[in-house]
């Protein structure tokens, strides 16, 4: 099992991130002096914090969108 060394959550195999606090997760249960404080927190830095991977699919998302339309476009174009 793997386990959060922050908030101690246990997870299935194949987990590598906490969902709660997105920390990598640990193949044992952690102990008392294993375990991260929650002002500890590792953050990320330089293009990292800029380029998150939430924003990073977001913005493929909204790119795939506007090409879809434009090929749409473009066919109805050549209909006519």
């Amino acid at each position: 099992m793997a386990w959060c060394p922050k908030c101690g959550c246990e997870y299935q195999e194949g987990v590598k991130k906490c969902a709660d606090c997105g920390l990598r997760l640990i193949d044992h249960k952690p102990g008392k002096d294993e375990l991260i404080p929650a002002n500890d927190t590792p953050r990320s830095t330089g293009l990292r914090r800029i380029f998150t991977r939430e924003r990073v699919l977001h913005m493929l998302r909204a790119l795939i969108a506007v090409l879809l339309a434009l090929a749409a476009a473009y066919t109805l174009e050549g209909m006519l």
